[in-house]
């Protein structure tokens, strides 16, 4: 019986992955269909996402805000000053051209 419950749920545990990446790849589809041409479909997906993602606050056990300076203070910093100064330079045309001829339709070319 043990033997036979542990394939069970090894079966389901792959057919439920195998639903997830029908669902990932359907939604894929939907995106590449009607989400690249710049239509409501595409901004409000993107709206959506914007406003799912957002921290809107920090709270504790009891539901109230908590110290956020503490807080800011335990988060390493992703950007040192050095690269926010060569961050803030003015793009060459020859970044902006090279740039440009490595973008792909569909992708971005690193961290937002």
């Amino acid at each position: 019986n043990a033997d036979e419950i542990r394939m069970l749920k090894r079966e389901l545990n792959d057919l439920l992955e195998m639903e997830e990446i029908m669902w990932r790849q359907k939604s894929r589809v939907e995106w590449l269909k009607d989400g690249d041409k710049n239509t409501k479909f595409f901004h409000l997906k993107a709206s959506q996402r914007r406003r799912r993602n957002r921290i809107r606050g920090i709270r504790d056990e009891q539901m109230r805000p908590v110290n956020l300076a503490r807080a800011f203070n335990c988060v390493d910093a992703k950007v040192t000053p050095a690269m926010n100064e060569a961050l803030c330079e003015a793009f060459s045309k020859k970044e902006i051209k090279t740039t440009l001829k490595q973008i792909h339709a569909t992708k971005a070319l690193g961290p937002d």
